[in-house]
């Protein structure tokens, strides 16, 4: 996240992270409905990274997912239009 800033910087403002330096973050997806249609703005992350970048990064989808969260409004991935 913070490139080649010391960690001892970053640190004072944000999380220590864990073991690996990695802090806590979120990518969210905003869902826009109107005149019929459903559009998301996406983030970039999707679920579709190698177990090894999952595990570099600390990508948890345990408990978050693009279906899980439409399905909150009564929608699937094939409703966005």
């Amino acid at each position: 996240m913070f490139g080649v800033v010391p960690k001892n910087l970053w640190s004072r403002s944000y999380s220590s992270g864990d073991s690996q330096n990695r802090i806590p973050m979120a990518a969210r997806v905003m869902l826009i409905q109107g005149e019929g249609r459903n559009i998301l703005i996406d983030t970039g992350n999707g679920d579709k990274l190698s177990e090894k970048l999952q595990q570099i990064y600390g990508v948890d989808n345990s408990e978050y997912t693009l279906a899980a969260s439409l399905a909150r409004y009564g929608l699937k991935q094939s409703d966005i239009t």
